[in-house]
């Protein structure tokens, strides 16, 4: 073992890292600046809403944003007014789009310190 922790993603984990990656491209969507970094709120019931096929509960998909926070793809942030919840996309997630993907041999994908693996083309 080389020492690389491997951390699952699912199918809907990738479709959610998807649809945030679209969320700054919508033209009315609320902003901040935190340490020179802009944060995007996204609406939980709005994304289930969008992806039914996720078949989510709002908890649930609190529970999966948290998971790629604490997987260092995404960063959050709570608003001073409301105590809404925004989001960017790190340079983890970056790296995990952009670098090389590779076949291998199970059914979901693994993110590793050097990409992801997975065996299902097109994800």
């Amino acid at each position: 073992m080389d020492g690389t922790k491997e951390v699952r993603l699912d199918v809907i984990d990738l479709l959610l890292l998807n649809q945030i990656a679209d969320f700054p491209n919508r033209g009315s969507i609320m902003k901040i600046i935190d340490d020179d970094k802009i944060f995007f709120w996204m609406s939980y019931n709005e994304i289930l809403l969008e992806l039914p096929i996720l078949n989510l509960k709002k908890q649930a998909l609190r529970d999966r944003f948290d998971k790629l926070v604490l997987l260092g793809l995404l960063e959050k942030r709570i608003g001073k007014v409301g105590n809404m919840t925004f989001f960017r996309l790190t340079d983890r997630y970056e790296s995990l789009r952009y670098d090389m993907l590779s076949y291998g041999g199970d059914n979901e994908s693994v993110f590793t310190d050097r990409g992801v693996y997975s065996n299902t083309q097109g994800v």
